[in-house]
């Protein structure tokens, strides 16, 4: 479970730092060999369970959960779509 510890940061402002520390994370585990999972599900429809199962105090803003593991096998990796294909150029629709 990844938290914002809300006596050190306002919560508005506490995605800017926690999400980018989250992909750094998953970059690192992705470089170590380990499969990975980011849900914020948890923390949107179920903060109240949270907190209550891993007992954070009020303090603490769970944000995400990232589950890790090795992978049961060799997956190849993913397929992208050109980033032309999504990606434009002064306006939507204007190709770059």
């Amino acid at each position: 479970m990844v938290c914002a510890d809300l006596s050190r940061v306002e919560e508005i402002y506490a995605p800017a730092s926690i999400y980018p520390a989250v992909q750094n994370l998953l970059l690192a585990a992705a470089d170590l060999g380990y499969g990975s999972c980011l849900t914020t599900g948890l923390t949107t429809f179920g903060i109240d369970r949270v907190r209550e199962q891993l007992a954070l105090p009020n303090t603490m803003l769970p944000m995400a959960a990232v589950y890790l593991g090795r992978p049961a096998k060799k997956l190849s990796p993913p397929r992208r779509r050109p980033a032309t294909s999504m990606t434009f150029r002064d306006r939507f629709g204007n190709p770059w």
